[in-house]
């Protein structure tokens, strides 16, 4: 069962007119999660009433129940809703067109200050695979190094069963549950895994001198608080989200598209699958001079130079 809690604070969810309340979240939580029913949600942070203590409300809720396996997400001004609305007649969304063709970027229309944002993302990005139960005694297998599928075998925390998966893809927003409890973890990169990453990402490095990595959530967040290379000068974080923008990702700033060109940027690596598409697009029709733009699946691969690059 998978339920839009948006919030655990009572002010947002009245603000969001949801109809709920903290309490009745709770207890239909507890009883879905004690009938041995599968179940997932979401919170999203940056309704308009959201302030630096409703936006730690939930994530101090968040910490305490994470059983339940919440993700975290930013709030989106789609085009049509209230909040679009509400966000051009306060001049937040100036030019509705160019909004638009930048894909309706994550903006802040809440309380929370930009500097109380940039906290609140940090924790967002960082929550998930930090906070939540993790699986004992994993053990993981390439099954293709195309589109970066892994078998993954590993102790459940809660009822400590033996659980198999197959075909699990990385850098997604999928899920492992337990086989025999429902619980559920995230897919954690294997430290193998990431230091082939880092060897292909060195060499790409040697070969065109710059890359950029466009496109940024927990999983780009973990990549990067891990990785030995990512870190380096020459590599340029790419984010269309104002918000995203405005946070600090150990060090390294994250830059608008524009940052292409004005670095002469030629190679493009895309750490978020599902959106491997829609930037290869617009790559193609506003960055004419781009060489290569890689899925980060294809970097899982320990002859990935080789096969692609050499030849």
């Amino acid at each position: 069962m998978s339920f839009g809690l948006e919030s655990a604070d009572n002010r947002i969810l009245k603000s969001m007119r949801k109809g709920t309340t903290v309490e009745q979240m709770e207890r239909t939580l507890k009883l879905v999660y004690d009938s041995g029913i599968s179940l997932d949600g979401a919170f999203i942070f940056g309704d308009i009433e959201e302030t630096f203590e409703t936006a730690n409300n939930t994530l101090k809720w968040w910490r305490e129940h994470s059983e339940y396996k919440i993700t975290l997400n930013l709030i989106t001004v789609y085009p049509g809703s209230f909040l679009y609305k509400y966000a051009y007649e306060k001049g937040i969304i100036e030019d509705k067109v160019k909004f638009l063709k930048e894909g309706c970027p994550q903006i802040n229309v809440s309380k929370l200050t930009d500097k109380e944002y940039a906290i609140v993302l940090r924790e967002i990005m960082e929550s998930p695979m930090t906070l939540t139960k993790t699986l004992s005694k994993i053990e993981t297998k390439i099954i293709d190094y195309k589109t970066g599928r892994i078998a993954i075998t590993g102790i459940c925390s809660v009822c400590k069963e033996k659980s198999n998966w197959e075909n699990v893809k990385l850098f997604a927003s999928s899920y492992l549950s337990c086989k025999s409890c429902g619980q559920r973890y995230n897919v954690v990169l294997p430290e193998e895994i990431l230091n082939t990453i880092d060897n292909n990402i060195t060499n790409l490095l040697k070969r065109h001198g710059k890359l950029g990595i466009w496109g940024i959530n927990y999983h780009t967040t973990n990549l990067f608080k891990r990785s030995k290379v990512l870190k380096d000068a020459a590599v340029f974080l790419i984010e269309i989200s104002e918000i995203k923008r405005k946070m600090d990702l150990y060090g390294k700033q994250i830059n608008a598209p524009d940052i292409i060109t004005k670095e002469n940027i030629e190679v493009i690596i895309v750490p978020i699958p599902a959106y491997y598409n829609e930037i290869t697009g617009r790559i193609k029709t506003n960055y004419k001079n781009m060489k290569k733009v890689i899925d980060i699946c294809e970097l899982i691969n320990p002859d990935y130079f080789d096969t692609h690059i050499k030849k």
